[in-house]
């Protein structure tokens, strides 16, 4: 952990979350890791289950292991439940969450 204090602010992450209509739409800016794994749970998981999400990686510069296996299991969680939603963003970002692109 120490390791990483000097590269810390290239390792925040930003979430914006609309809505519009009945679609909502979260983004993701900045570099997904576990530090920042506990924050991405809460909203992803707050999410009402009624609407259709739209997540887009196109601004992400990257993510972990950790983190694309987490985000991996809440889309497929979020299917299995019937919930649409729809991922963008580049293949190497997205292949880790087990997406056909």
């Amino acid at each position: 952990l120490l390791e990483l204090l000097p590269f810390r602010r290239n390792l925040k992450l930003g979430l914006a979350e609309r809505q519009d209509g009945e679609t909502t739409h979260v983004t993701l800016q900045g570099s997904d890791t576990f530090i920042s794994l506990t924050r991405l749970n809460a909203v992803l998981e707050a999410l009402p289950l009624t609407r259709a999400v739209r997540l887009n990686l196109d601004a992400l510069h990257g993510m972990d292991h950790t983190t694309a296996q987490t985000l991996g299991e809440w889309l497929a969680r979020r299917r299995k439940l019937g919930t649409p939603v729809e991922v963008s963003g580049p293949d190497h970002l997205i292949r880790p969450l087990g997406l056909a692109h």
